[in-house]
C-alpha cells in the first residue's frame, strides 16, 4: 500500500508509510520518513481555513472543524496547503527526470482563477453541457449529487433545476465565490475542495457522483485516490458519471510528458485517460463495475475534444 492509500477517519489518521530503503512500515515517524510526513500531514489535516457561507453561522464541513464566515472567501491557507501539496507531489515522480521538482509548483490555482475570470460569462459556460444532459436523462427525481469541478456551476444548477439535492465543488475560489453569489444558483450548496485532499463529507452520502473535465489532472496514484474517495462517499449500488479527455484527444502528446499520458502544455496539466486504464481504475480491489464506457467528441471551450465517457456503480461491500 503506498502512502496515496491512507485513508482519515474523522480527526485520526493511520498512515501506511513507504520506506524506500525497504518494506513498508505502518506508522512510521516525521523523523523516520522527513518529507514523506510532510505529505501526509497535508493530506490528512487540512489546516482550518475559513469556509464559503452564504449566511452566517452557517455549518460548514470542511474537513477538521474549520471556522465559517459570510460571503467571503479566506483562502491564504487553503492557497498555502495546495501550493505546499503540489511541491510535495513532485518527489512521487522519478527524481532522473530534471523537470520533476518543478512539475507541481503551485501555478495550477491561479492558472484556473485567471481562466474562470477570462471566460466567465461566455455564452458556451452558460448553457447545461451535454454531458450533464446525458446524466439527468437516466435519473429519477430528487437524488443526492455531488459534483466535482463544477467551475462556472451551469451542470450543477440545471441538475438541481431537474429536481435534484446538488452539492458542487471546485478548486478554484473564485469559481466558488462567483456561484454562491449568483442568483441563479441560489439552490446549490457550493464548497471549496481540492480533489488532493479526502473529501469533506460522511461516507454513502451521496447517489451520484459527476465531474466533467475535472479528474484528468493528475498523476496515476492521485487519480487512485480520488476513485477511494468518491467510492467512499457514493452509497452502495451509488453511481459515478463522468468524463475524462482521452488518448486520442488531438492534445495528447504535445508538451513535456511528466508522467505516463501525463503532460504539460502551456502550463496547464493533463491526464489523458484510455478505455484501458479507466477500466482498470475503476475495477481495483472492485471499487466499480462499469455499465458503459464510451469515446466520443465532446466540445470544450469551441474546440472539439475527444473524450472517454464512463457510468460506474459503486460495489455493495
Amino acid at each position: 500500500m503506498d502512502i496515496q492509500r491512507m485513508r482519515c477517519h474523522r480527526d485520526e489518521c493511520r498512515p501506511v508509510l513507504p520506506n524506500h530503503d525497504g518494506p513498508e512500515r505502518e506508522g512510521a515517524t516525521p523523523a523516520q520518513q522527513g518529507s514523506t510526513w510532510l505529505l501526509v500531514r497535508l493530506t490528512c489535516f487540512v489546516p482550518r481555513v475559513r469556509c464559503l457561507a452564504a449566511d452566517p453561522g452557517v455549518t460548514c464541513q470542511y474537513p477538521f472543524k474549520p471556522e465559517c464566515s459570510s460571503g467571503r472567501v479566506k483562502t491564504k491557507e487553503f492557497k498555502r496547503t495546495t501550493a505546499l501539496v503540489w511541491s510535495a507531489m513532485a518527489s512521487r515522480f522519478d527524481d532522473k527526470s530534471a523537470s520533476a521538482p518543478n512539475v507541481f509548483d503551485g501555478d495550477q490555482l491561479r492558472l484556473w482563477n485567471n481562466y474562470h475570470r477570462q471566460y466567465w460569462n461566455s455564452e458556451e459556460r452558460i448553457r447545461p453541457t451535454s454531458s450533464a444532459l446525458v446524466l439527468a436523462d437516466g435519473l429519477s427525481r430528487g437524488r443526492r449529487i455531488l459534483e466535482l469541478g463544477c467551475g462556472s456551476g451551469r451542470d450543477a444548477v440545471f441538475l438541481q433545476r431537474r429536481g435534484h439535492v446538488v452539492t458542487a465543488t471546485d478548486f478554484s475560489e473564485f469559481a466558488i465565490e462567483a456561484n454562491l453569489h449568483s442568483p441563479e444558483a441560489s439552490g446549490v450548496d457550493f464548497s471549496l475542495h481540492d480533489l488532493r485532499t479526502p473529501l469533506k463529507f460522511s461516507a454513502a452520502s451521496f447517489d451520484v457522483v459527476y465531474a466533467r473535465l475535472s479528474l484528468h489532472y493528475f498523476p496515476d496514484s492521485i487519480t487512485r485516490d480520488v476513485f477511494w474517495e468518491i467510492h467512499r462517499v457514493l452509497r452502495p449500488a451509488g453511481k459515478v458519471f463522468f468524463v475524462c479527455r482521452s488518448t486520442d484527444d488531438v492534445l495528447f502528446g504535445q508538451g513535456e510528458e511528466i508522467g505516463p499520458d501525463l503532460f504539460r502544455s502551456d502550463g496547464q496539466i493533463r491526464h489523458f485517460f484510455s478505455q484501458e486504464y479507466t477500466k482498470d481504475v475503476l475495477s481495483a480491489e472492485g471499487l466499480f463495475a462499469v455499465d458503459s464506457l464510451v469515446l466520443r467528441d465532446e466540445l470544450v471551450y469551441g474546440s472539439h475534444a475527444s473524450v472517454v465517457q464512463c457510468l460506474a456503480e459503486r460495489s455493495r461491500d
